[in-house]
């Protein structure tokens, strides 16, 4: 049994650098496949094909952010009880619902 690859802790989260940019993780699924990139213009730097909307993010990253395990997102994901988006057979999140999400759970005393 092979234990999965752990993420490279130097690599930066997807987000804006400071040119305003989009900036991708440069990892690629399991199997090997790489995000569709576009080319700016003038720039030699990759810029997502979907640089309008929000970026979408896999199950690690949301168990990370709720500080939970994988194991317990993908339970989330089997009972509907997150909103998330079907790529395939991928699961991905978009990070607005999930804060939405999390709005709407929260208990108040």
């Amino acid at each position: 049994m092979t234990l999965p690859a752990k993420r490279d802790p130097t690599q930066l989260p997807l987000g804006l650098d400071g040119a305003g940019l989009q900036r991708t993780r440069g990892d690629s699924d399991r199997d090997g496949n790489h995000a569709p990139t576009a080319v700016q213009s003038g720039t030699e730097r990759p810029v997502p094909l979907l640089a309008a909307g929000p970026a979408l993010v896999d199950i690690p990253t949301v168990a990370e952010s709720l500080g939970v395990t994988v194991r317990h997102v993908r339970r989330l994901v089997a009972e509907r009880r997150i909103p998330h988006v079907r790529v395939g057979h991928f699961i991905r999140f978009d990070p607005d619902d999930v804060r939405r999400w999390i709005d709407d759970h929260r208990v108040t005393a």
